[in-house]
Formats: structure tokens, sequence, C-alpha cells
């Protein structure tokens, strides 16, 4: 299904006209709304902005692809930074694996990430069981309903940044650095 069948617009609606139905549609699904669905509301957002976007709509156009910047494309550009900088910050690129220290960063930074994940994971499991034992507050269930949506949108974002690490550790495959290991007993 395309994103034209999605968003129920004709494939040569014009500018306007997508951006009509676009505020129509996430109005109906605002999270701030006492019905809103948080999850709807970013999906539409993100099919909106392809078709928003020329020359995102005319990539789609082409070639059915949604997202300009790939995970491969980000992945791509975080992992040429990192090359950089391990190459940098090298004492002595000919003895220093440089492959391995890229891992060893690389690995460093899912860790990171995975840790923060695991708090946000944490933090809702508690705002759940606040939320349940909550009586008769409609003010402060609505702010528990707040801190779970942004700590679910927090978790779907690490989840990609995840993604995209696991796709740099891929990218590096099984790649091979000569150096010269020295041989400090002599």
């Amino acid at each position: 299904m395309s994103l034209y069948d999605d968003l129920n617009i004709d494939k040569n609606a014009s500018y306007s006209e997508i951006k009509e139905e676009y505020k129509r549609m996430v109005k109906s699904h605002h999270p701030d709304k006492k019905d809103g669905n948080n999850e709807k509301f970013v999906e539409l957002k993100e099919k909106f902005e392809v078709l928003l976007s020329p020359d995102r709509r005319k990539k789609y156009d082409e070639t059915g692809d949604t997202n300009v910047n790939s995970v491969e494309n980000q992945a791509m550009q975080q992992l040429s930074q990192v090359f950089k900088a391990v190459i940098e910050n090298s004492t002595n690129v000919c003895s220093d694996n440089i492959i391995e220290n890229m891992k060893t960063h690389i690995n460093n930074a899912l860790s990171r990430v995975n840790k923060h994940i695991d708090i946000l994971e944490d933090n809702k499991k508690k705002y759940i069981e606040v939320k349940s034992r909550m009586k008769n507050n409609e003010n402060l269930i609505s702010m528990i309903d707040g801190f779970l949506t942004e700590c679910n949108f927090n978790i779907k974002n690490l989840n990609k940044e995840v993604n995209k690490i696991d796709t740099m550790l891929k990218i590096i495959g099984n790649a091979n650095y000569e150096y010269e290991e020295w041989d400090f007993k002599t």
C-alpha cells in the first residue's frame, strides 16, 4: 500500500491539498487530545513529511523510498566521523589496530544507549505503577500520561539509534587492518 493510499490522498494532489489533509488528520490524533494517539500522530507526521517535501515526494514517487536519510546513510555518516576521530586520536597508526579501536568506540556507544533505554523502561514501569494507584485526580493522571508519552517517544528514538549503531557494526564487518605489534620484551 502506498503513502497516498494510507493517507487517502490522490497521487496528483497539490501541496495545499496535502497540507490541508495533514492538518485534519494530525488534529484528530494529537496526543494532547483526550482520545489522541501519539504513535498514530507520529506515524502520520512522518508520512506527511515525505509528501510535503518536494524532494522527498519526488524520490518517493520514483523509488517508493520514504526515507531520504535512511538508516544506512545515517550509519555511514556517523561511521565516517568515528573513523576520522579514531585515526586522528591514534598515537601511532602503524601500531594501533584502527578497526578494533573503532569497534570499541561503537560498542561503548551502544552500551550507553542500551543503559539509557533500561533507565527509561524502569521509569515507565514506575509511571504505570503510580498511575494505577492514583485515584480521583485527573490532572495528575494526565501528567503521568504525558510522562509515559515522552518516555515512549524517547525509547523509540533510542531504539532507532541502536539500529543505526548495529548497522555501523555490520558495515565494518570483518574488516582487517594490518598493524605492527610491538614486542616490548626486547
